[in-house]
């Protein structure tokens, strides 16, 4: 059985990413981990230049080309004005950030924020959760931002029903 990070760089592979732009953290490192094997890999230490960074280069090569990994909290909110330029300017950007299991909600616990549907209606949200559901569907554009909100604590081969729909 294979990892939902592995699993998850599988299918943006298949969407025609090579790119990804990552901004490292502790609740990200396994997905991170997974994308060095499959994509160039490009360490920028701002979420905010990150964004715009995926989504120049996107518009660069006219296609879905880099998408960006960041951690959970408040580092996916830096990258709200580039998801509203790439909305505007109808260009793909997706975000794939990590995030603590919804249980973690309301405890307390460091930087567990709300990431649902943070970019409001800028972006397509969806959300893996395996703790609370064993399938989930992941929504793209390459006409708009999507973003994949991956809730985890650990990286367990997990068994997972994940959907692709392409809007």
């Amino acid at each position: 059985m294979e990892t939902l990070s592995n699993f998850l760089a599988k299918i943006i592979k298949s969407l025609g990413f090579v790119v990804c732009v990552a901004c490292p953290g502790s609740r990200n490192k396994y997905l991170l981990q997974a994308f060095s094997k499959h994509f160039r890999t490009i360490v920028c230490i701002s979420e905010h230049s990150a964004g715009f960074f995926c989504l120049g280069l996107n518009k660069a090569n006219r296609s879905c080309y880099a998408f960006v990994c960041v951690t959970s909290g408040t580092a996916v909110c830096e990258l709200l004005p580039s998801v509203v330029e790439a909305f505007y300017s109808r260009c793909p950007l997706l975000i794939v950030s990590a995030d603590l299991p919804f249980s973690f909600r309301s405890s307390g616990y460091p930087q567990a924020i709300d990431q649902t549907k943070i970019f409001g209606r800028y972006g397509l949200f969806s959300r893996l959760d395996w703790t609370v559901n064993k399938s989930a569907q992941l929504r793209f554009s390459q006409n708009m931002p999507s973003h994949w909100n991956v809730a985890f604590l650990e990286e367990d081969p997990v068994a997972l029903k994940i959907r692709l729909s392409v809007v």
